[in-house]
């Protein structure tokens, strides 16, 4: 396996934003070999996974296999939560498309001729035009809302509620997904306190033989 080559990271021992970083000899080829090919869906970003990748690396600095392991799985929850986010806004954004349409439809039943011209376009193609901002579809949804005694944004709040039980399940996954995150960086940061302890105590041992009488 190979990093890819057009981005910041081809060359091991450099990270985004710094060049050469002492400690960082690049990822291991093993592990290299494990861990890929990054688990993106085909509309993601490859190389966007993999500089997130060495930039927790360069946070976390990770010792050994298992604590690549560990950076890997703290990258992977992070995207999770990025793609879960997004998913959200994704939910949301349809949901307005339907608001708009059910406003259209309920609003044609009492307009009477007001509306002959929407009902020839369809309510579909006129939401469209209200979610790319064109004027006419705009103005017919404006109608539609006041005919109807409701707000200018009503069909925003329509859209949250219709889109909430999704966006619900996805906000849980993103905060299992953090909760599982910050748990294995306390776990590898109790390692590397307890490497830290050990060596420490190494030294003083070393020290206090050194210092001692001399035989």
């Amino acid at each position: 396996m190979q990093l890819d080559t057009t981005s910041d990271l081809a060359h091991p021992g450099e990270m985004p934003g710094s060049k050469n970083v002492p400690w960082f000899e690049g990822i291991p080829e093993n592990i290299l070999e494990y861990l890929q090919p990054w688990p993106v869906l085909p509309w993601e970003n490859p190389s966007f996974y993999q500089n997130m990748l060495f930039d927790v690396a360069g946070s976390l600095h990770p010792a050994d296999y298992i604590e690549w392991l560990w950076v890997n799985d703290i990258v992977a929850l992070a995207w999770t939560v990025r793609r879960a986010r997004h998913a959200i806004v994704a939910n949301v954004s349809m949901a307005q498309h339907g608001a708009i349409v059910g406003v259209l439809g309920t609003a044609s039943v009492g307009l009477g001729r007001k509306w002959d011209q929407i009902e020839q376009r369809g309510h579909c193609v006129s939401a469209c035009q209200v979610l790319s901002g064109n004027e006419t579809g705009v103005g017919y949804l404006n109608v539609a809302l006041k005919g109807l005694g409701m707000r200018p944004d009503a069909h925003r709040d329509m859209a949250y509620v219709a889109g909430l039980e999704t966006t619900e399940r996805l906000q849980s996954t993103i905060n299992k997904a953090m909760a599982e995150r910050d748990r294995i960086i306390g776990k590898l940061e109790r390692r590397h306190d307890e490497a830290s302890r050990r060596k420490l105590a190494a030294i003083k041992r070393f020290n206090d033989l050194a210092d001692g009488p001399v035989q």
